[in-house]
């Protein structure tokens, strides 16, 4: 398996506060979010923020994730943020660093089912956005050509009518 950086994958230091966590959150699934990147697949992005997320919010799979994550720093030899790359932010997962916490690898495993529903549940919420927008688009366009069509009708009789007064 895997070791994630989810630090990384977060844009944060390992001193991140809650709110600072979710703000990073945010910021990345907005960075990130399909609409804003039209022909880019996304979703193996998406998944892996909402992966950090889940695990970084919650304190005590944080506080077992965070001594492993100093583990696999030590075993890595790297610091965060690495001053070695342009990208302080460039991603550190490692396959050669094995997590030695068991219940911690079963809430990552968890962390990242949850992840991929999340992101075909975005997935999913898009289309039905879009087909809504599309509808709701149908709809304003002939209620727009009725008013338009009501509107003309009058002006015409209301000259019909100056026409035939003369």
């Amino acid at each position: 398996m895997v070791f994630k950086d989810y630090y990384t994958i977060l844009r944060l230091d390992i001193g991140a506060s809650e709110s600072e966590i979710r703000v990073a959150f945010k910021q990345q699934a907005l960075r990130w979010h399909p609409d804003k990147n039209k022909g880019f697949d996304t979703t193996t992005k998406m998944q892996e923020i909402n992966e950090a997320y889940l695990i970084l919010k919650d304190k005590e799979a944080r506080i077992r994730y965070d001594a492993q994550y100093r583990l696999f720093n030590q075993k890595t030899n790297t610091e965060y943020p690495s001053a070695k790359v342009n990208d302080p932010y460039q991603k550190k997962n490692s396959t050669d660093f094995e997590n030695s916490d068991e219940v911690l690898k079963k809430w990552m495993d968890n962390a990242q089912r949850q992840s991929v529903d999340l992101a075909q549940q975005l997935i999913v919420e898009l289309r039905g956005a879009g087909k809504r927008a599309l509808i709701g688009a149908g709809e304003g366009f002939v209620s727009a050509a009725k008013f338009y069509a009501v509107i003309g009708g009058a002006f015409l009789t209301f000259i019909l009518l100056a026409k035939s007064c003369q």
